[in-house]
């Protein structure tokens, strides 16, 4: 089959998938409960007539007040990338005329896609050129423009929402390129609605029953998915791409039903994302699963969706907890009626003449319990209900494992189907564990979605700098998340608990503490010795001499905060000198070497400017990454958390704001507040209050000592009236949104 046939086949996939939310929203009635289009409809003649004002009068200042009034009606408008955008524009520009005349040109709609791409890059490269930081993002321009071209020709050009964007990515597989580059971004958004649908309109209201109302579909198709992805004749990237588009199913269903599925198991189940392969040697999975899984072990039980080529699948999965013989026989009688044994097979047996006829391939030994579908079944299937339905089924189930993991021993303990001795086995069953959660491609993937990480760019780039010289170091201001990313990078180069560490530095740390020395321990006769104690690396690294296959990797935590040269001793030579060995200060007749499978990540805060103070011997064997708030991947990490999260957006734009402000106070990035300060459930203007109060205003006085004017000025009612004189946002105004009539506004339109 030649390359373009694969290409029509997964487009083929796609239209399906897209054609079967079509059917999902006929058969809920059509158009949409909360339809806020009509409203739009009747308010576009006053949008309109204001734009061909400004092109009468190149009034930049009138025109942004008249929209102001506009934004008053329509709530869509009234945010960041609508009015507040616009506002900045007019705040910052340098030539209010030239940039009239250039909106002018922009809000009226082009004649073609080119010149679509010519207008929004206009814009863009014109934001660009005036400013620069979220108040004022050329990813905004995209929406601005569409916005207005939208109230004059609707089925010609639809409204660049975000929530669109995620819906052709979660039909497609696809990412659309990133909101830096506007134009080529809805170019893509534009030909993708235009493949799904003549009628832009019926997109929008299917696209908002999805993502507004949180649907959750099944549908044939996903079976077909699977039986395509597993010829391996078929071109690598075909497959990628296919494997692409399961793992977006699997992500929206996850997160669309893990509240559902959370209450009714009555436990605080965490959705765990699909890694896009199976392991290291396939180049993209032919299955589908969604995992909710129980607080227990990492990899352990779980409510689970699954498809694959055959049909569907959804009960529970044990886990690496079945190898629990005396737990089989009890789930085994508390299995619901229409619940069948699923056999789930090593990667390796899958195509075994003995393999089990529904082909579920995982870890060795795992157990699973469920209701089987077959592919015609899917569609139309009312897939919460199904799920909420067996969830409920399996909950005796559920607790009888809780009551075995909490209960009735460790899973040390209970590795009973695992022959005594049988060291291959037991090795063989390790390798199938890590295997199932995917390669290390598919964990940093996982991981850079974790992390909300615009790509895994950085995150290559920091395990090609390990490679390298085997120890990196974090380095930001407090509060960016180094020390999360840092053990988060650990799990994902090192999956087994057994073959990572955590140590966290701080001032009285030694090198007996670190490494090893001599501990006082009482003998059976009461008296006291001194016995060799092995540290953190010592333990560490004997593990890892033993392994030489697999990665280990130690987290060394505020790393400058202890003495470095005293804590590490001749430990300093062998991080770079790696094949050579020394005699160590208690046991000189010992040589001692790092093994080059031990990897060390530090973390490093800069709040003190304490890395200028780093041994320069010690900065030439690590390699130093900067995380900044103002740059790199931490850039935007707030914006993306708070988006996530359905937090308001307007407290990423307020801690921007103040950053830029104690970038230009202080001379440099070193002291930014980072985002994690504010990565709280909740927030609005009392609880960041809270957080300003007891968190920031320390930190600020510290900065400050000495300086009243400039407190003052960081003190939380300070910087919340800047930044509504800056933006106008009325949702943060002292006495609350400004009002909007039920019949005025209509709807909650979604998000932009």
């Amino acid at each position: 089959m030649a390359e373009h046939a694969y290409e029509n086949e997964l487009a083929e996939f796609s239209q399906r998938w897209y054609g079967a939310h079509v059917k999902q929203w006929e058969a809920a009635g059509g158009a949409d409960p909360d339809d806020w289009l009509p409203y739009l409809r009747r308010q576009a003649p006053i949008a309109l007539a204001n734009l061909e004002e400004l092109a009468r009068s190149d009034d930049l200042g009138a025109f942004v007040e008249a929209m102001q009034q506009f934004s008053r009606k329509n709530t869509a408008f009234r945010g960041y990338p609508g009015q507040i955008f616009l506002r900045n524009i007019n705040n910052e520009t340098d030539d209010s005329r030239a940039t009239a005349r250039l909106l002018v040109d922009v809000l009226r709609p082009p004649r073609d896609s080119a010149e679509a791409h010519r207008k929004i890059s206009n814009l863009a490269a014109e934001v660009r050129r005036i400013g620069a930081g979220r108040l004022l993002a050329p990813g905004y321009s995209a929406f601005l423009a569409s916005y207005f071209w939208n109230m004059e020709n609707p089925l010609e050009w639809p409204i660049a929402w975000r929530d669109s964007v995620y819906f052709v990515e979660y039909c497609t597989g696809t990412t659309l390129p990133p909101s830096s580059q506007p134009a080529d971004r809805y170019l893509r958004l534009l030909e993708a609605i235009r493949a799904f649908d003549d009628d832009t309109e019926r997109f929008w209201y299917v696209r908002n029953m999805h993502v507004q109302h949180n649907h959750a579909l099944f549908d044939p198709v996903l079976v077909d998915r699977c039986r395509f992805g597993l010829d391996r004749d078929i071109d690598p990237a075909a497959l990628l791409a296919n494997a692409n588009a399961l793992v977006a199913v699997s992500r929206h269903l996850g997160e669309s039903l893990r509240e559902s599925v959370t209450e009714v198991a009555g436990l605080d189940l965490k959705y765990k994302k699909l890694p896009r392969m199976w392991n290291q040697n396939g180049p993209g999975r032919s299955d589908l699963w969604v995992d909710w899984r129980l607080p227990v072990e990492p990899e352990g039980p779980a409510i689970r969706v699954w498809v694959n080529h055959q049909g569907a699948a959804i009960g529970f999965r044990t886990g690496h907890l079945s190898p629990w013989t005396d737990l089989k026989g009890s789930l085994e009688a508390l299995r619901p009626p229409g619940f069948e044994e699923f056999k789930v097979m090593r990667l390796s047996d899958f195509k075994s003449p003995n393999s089990d006829k529904h082909g579920f391939v995982g870890a060795n030994g795992d157990l699973f319990y469920g209701r089987w579908y077959e592919p015609e079944e899917l569609a139309g299937l009312d897939l919460r209900a199904e799920v909420v339905s067996v969830t409920e089924a399996a909950r005796p189930m559920m607790d009888r494992v809780m009551q075995a993991a909490t209960g009735e021993g460790s899973r040390s303990e209970h590795r009973g189907s695992v022959a005594a001795g049988d060291e291959e086995a037991e090795a063989e069953g390790a390798e199938d564990d890590e295997a199932a959660e995917g390669s290390l491609d598919a964990r940093i993937e996982s991981l850079a979605e974790e992390l909300l990480l615009e790509g895994r760019g950085f995150l290559d780039d920091l395990v090609s700098l390990l490679d390298d010289k085997g120890q990196a170091i974090l380095y930001g201001p407090p509060g960016t998340g180094k020390t999360y990313l840092a053990r988060g990078l650990a799990r994902a180069l090192a999956p087994d608990p057994d073959r990572r560490m955590l140590v966290q530095f701080h001032p009285s740390t030694s090198y007996e503490d670190f490494f090893e020395g001599y501990r006082p321990e009482t003998g059976a006769d009461g008296a006291l010795a001194y016995r060799l104690t092995p540290g953190p690396l010592a333990l560490l690294a004997e593990k890892a001499a033993a392994d030489p296959g697999r990665r280990h990797v130690m987290v060394i935590d505020e790393i400058n905060r202890a003495n470095l040269p005293k804590v590490l001793g001749e430990l300093l030579f062998l991080f770079e000198y790696r094949d050579e060995s020394v005699r160590t200060l208690y046991r000189p007749d010992q040589p001692f070497r790092l093994p080059p499978n031990l990897q060390f990540v530090g973390t490093m805060n800069t709040a003190d400017r304490s890395i200028a103070l780093i041994d320069a011997a010690l900065r030439r064997r690590f390699q130093f990454v900067p995380f900044f708030p103002d740059r790199g991947p931490a850039s935007g990490l707030l914006e993306r958390w708070l988006r996530a999260n359905n937090e308001p957006e307007w407290v990423g734009v307020l801690v921007d704001m103040v950053n830029d402000d104690l970038t230009h106070a202080l001379g440099g990035s070193h002291l930014l507040l980072g985002a994690s300060h504010f990565m709280k459930p909740g927030l609005d203007r009392d609880r960041l209050r809270q957080i300003w109060e007891y968190n920031i205003e320390p930190f600020i006085e510290d900065q400050f000592f000495g300086d009243p004017a400039q407190i003052d000025r960081f003190r939380f009612d300070a910087v919340l009236g800047r930044y509504r004189e800056r933006t106008g946002d009325p949702s943060v105004d002292p006495t609350g949104s400004e009002p909007d009539g039920p019949d005025e506004t209509g709807p909650e339109p979604p998000t932009a």
